[in-house]
């Protein structure tokens, strides 16, 4: 059974309806509350769990970015979710997403069909394989920032920049870290801190979503697209970086990710032949 999942649903709602625009945490809810119809001893250790989570849920997807969102019959939708760990995996996709294909859904009390179910799934093996290729050691990277992104810093402060020291250091990293079978060195994000660079940002800008009603408890984090270079220093470093990049579209960067920010929506490796 492969280690990661990256789900996409095409939902149909039932009926004319406005609702929030950000459901990121009815997201969450929705999965952990089919988890315990399956499974309930698991839903409830991911329910507890402190820190980075086995799993990222999206917003809706498809629908304009507002406070409000009009939901209507004659337009889908769509909702995403991953998975970091072999276990959650394979409950997926033998119990999770077979019931939501049989049933509809309800999202924030809005029913849904689940019109199709897009599944992609991968190993941490396959990730570092693709990566680890001494004659292509340097590259560059684009990520782009899909939904606001910041990370958590001491003292309760944010970090609201596409820092690589952030960004593959501590978020990628520690993620990889915490759910792969085989660990990476802590090297890894010394090497992201002083090595990796941003060489080029496009559209790069903050963007501020409300988890409620009425514009409270409000989250701001930064959006766009960012190209890292990466140098050809260490096989081994650089080759890490590569793979933090493609597992990035499964754990999602920064803080809050179960809740539908940081998600990153599209990886580019440009190769550059070693000097």
């Amino acid at each position: 059974m492969p280690d990661l999942l990256d789900l996409t649903l095409t939902l149909r709602p039932t009926h004319r309806d406005t609702i929030p625009g950000w459901l990121g945490r009815a997201a969450r809810a929705l999965l952990l509350h089919s988890i315990e119809a399956v499974h309930p001893d698991l839903s409830r250790i991911l329910h507890d769990l402190h820190g980075d989570k086995p799993f990222t849920a999206s917003t809706l997807l498809g629908a304009p970015a507002r406070e409000l969102m009009t939901l209507e019959p004659n337009r889908t939708v769509m909702l995403r979710y991953t998975s970091l760990s072999a276990d959650l995996t394979r409950l997926m996709l033998t119990a999770v997403i077979p019931r939501w294909q049989a049933d509809s859904i309800v999202l924030h009390n809005q029913p849904m069909r689940v019109e199709a179910a897009a599944v992609e799934t991968c190993d941490y093996a396959d990730l570092w394989a693709a990566a680890h290729d001494p004659a292509r050691r340097s590259c560059r990277i684009t990520l782009r920032f899909e939904t606001p992104t910041y990370f958590k810093v001491t003292g309760g402060r944010a970090m609201r920049l596409p820092a690589p020291e952030y960004v593959f250091g501590k978020s990628l990293l520690r993620r990889w870290n915490a759910f792969a079978p085989c660990k990476l060195p802590d090297t890894v994000g010394a090497f992201a801190a002083n090595a990796v660079e941003v060489e080029a940002v496009r559209n790069l800008h903050t963007r501020r979503v409300s988890f409620t009603r009425a514009g409270k408890n409000l989250v701001t984090g930064f959006v766009g697209e960012v190209m890292y270079g990466v140098p050809a220093a260490d096989a081994d470093l650089s080759g890490a970086i590569h793979a933090l990049a493609r597992f990035a579209r499964f754990s999602g960067i920064g803080a809050q990710t179960a809740d539908g920010l940081g998600q990153v929506g599209v990886v580019e490796v440009e190769h550059r032949p070693r000097s």
